[in-house]
């Protein structure tokens, strides 16, 4: 773990990684010290030609990534608890110099050759730069062979209990149809194992080839394969998906939750520090009904959340639930 530790120098405050000095145990001076180092940080790897910056811009593209892995900033539980003020500390320090114009406060200049930025050590710095797999969850569905449908498929060197995935369950189908001669153009011819295994009436002796295949892969097992960096879980039956409600809390202000992340493969630590690129605080709570722990969101922050999850994590659509909770736009 990366240690951030506050010295004094005639600029003001300053920042150091110091893995042999301990954690400072209050989480509030804690929060100052990683949003300190987070700032000069992010200040250190800027361009000069991204100067001048909105410091929403700067907070959500700079401050917050610029935090170091398995760390989250959270502005709300730090002394400055708001933006404008910790930039105002940090402007008094001379490493930046900001400019309010029609009420939007702008980072316009960074001080390069401060020695709170010459003198920062960056000691996560290797541990950002190796390759990391994508943290996108790969969702497919896949069939597990149960009783009912092994006669068949055993005949093709599957077994109860093996995972398949629909174009091989179909391939199989269509070659038992093709040597037990029960395709007649569009049609399925029904033998005693097919209607027995369909328990179709027994005036019905055909189906269109289609709801044949799909009467087989009825009597399979639903699953869900999903892979994350590599490494595949088995979900067994309906995969629920990602849920996103908005709720009233105390002093009737609204918050976002996303639950069913989990089964995604999202950690929820860094799906909370990713939402709070938008400037809202994010923590990770237990919610009463729910069996999984949620991330909560300041705010009603629906349409933040879904572009999230769709365009960061690539989580299909049809996956994730509550969009209709967006707020509404204003006519």
């Amino acid at each position: 773990m990366v240690v951030y530790v506050s010295f004094s120098t005639k600029e003001g405050i300053g920042i150091v990684s110091a893995p042999q000095v301990q954690f400072p145990s209050n989480p509030v001076e804690a929060m100052d010290r990683l949003l300190e180092y987070s700032f000069l940080k992010a200040c250190k790897k800027i361009k000069k030609s991204e100067l001048p910056i909105l410091s929403s811009n700067f907070f959500k593209n700079h401050l917050i990534p610029a935090c170091p892995p398995n760390e989250c900033l959270d502005m709300k539980k730090s002394t400055y608890k708001k933006l404008s003020v910790f930039l105002a500390k940090m402007k008094s320090t001379k490493v930046i110099d900001t400019m309010i114009a029609k009420g939007v406060e702008s980072i316009v200049y960074i001080q390069s050759e401060n020695s709170l930025l010459k003198e920062l050590v960056i000691n996560e710095e290797s541990e950002e730069s190796s390759e990391r797999p994508s943290n996108a969850p790969v969702v497919a569905e896949c069939y597990k062979i149960t009783a009912d449908v092994s006669p068949i498929l055993s005949k093709f060197g599957y077994e109860k209990g093996h995972i398949m995935k629909r174009p091989e369950i179909r391939k199989c189908f269509m070659d038992y149809v093709k040597k037990e001669n029960l395709q007649d153009g569009k049609l399925l011819k029904l033998n005693p194992q097919l209607a027995g295994m369909f328990k179709t009436k027994e005036n019905v002796v055909t189906l269109t080839m289609e709801d044949g295949i799909n009467k087989f892969i009825g009597r399979m097992t639903h699953t869900h394969e999903i892979t994350v960096a590599g490494a595949t879980v088995l979900h067994v039956g309906k995969l629920e998906p990602i849920d996103i409600t908005v709720t009233t809390r105390c002093n009737n202000k609204k918050v976002t939750l996303v639950n069913n992340l989990e089964q995604f493969g999202i950690r929820l630590d860094e799906f909370s520090k990713e939402c709070q690129g938008i400037g809202a605080s994010a923590t990770v709570t237990d919610v009463a009904g729910k069996k999984t722990p949620s991330v909560l969101v300041q705010g009603n922050q629906v349409i933040h959340v879904y572009k999230l999850l769709m365009e960061n994590y690539r989580i299909n659509k049809n996956y994730i639930r509550g969009l209709e909770f967006a707020p509404k736009k204003r006519k």
